[in-house]
């Protein structure tokens, strides 16, 4: 039994079926433009197909700088990163 079979096996014993389920998203994507601390913000996930998986209602609760060191391909810049927080 490979370890792929054994993880498999472990997911199908037992217990009741999920009644939900959540998204959690780890990463980032660029913005259009900066945003301000509790900016109100819809957060929508649509799938590769176009169909509304999720939505909510959120705002930025926190924001970062992030500075990255010159190199050779590009002068030094700074990042702002936006935290948002789901309800």
């Amino acid at each position: 039994m490979n370890e792929h079979e054994e993880i498999q096996l472990t997911l199908d014993v037992g217990g009741d079926e999920p009644e939900g389920a959540s998204f959690r998203m780890t990463g980032g994507m660029r913005l259009a433009e900066e945003l301000r601390m509790g900016t109100p913000l819809a957060v929508r996930v649509i799938g590769a197909d176009g169909e509304l998986l999720a939505e909510g209602d959120g705002e930025v609760t926190s924001v970062s700088f992030r500075r990255h060191p010159e190199t050779t391909a590009r002068p030094a810049w700074t990042e702002r990163i936006h935290g948002v927080t789901l309800s």
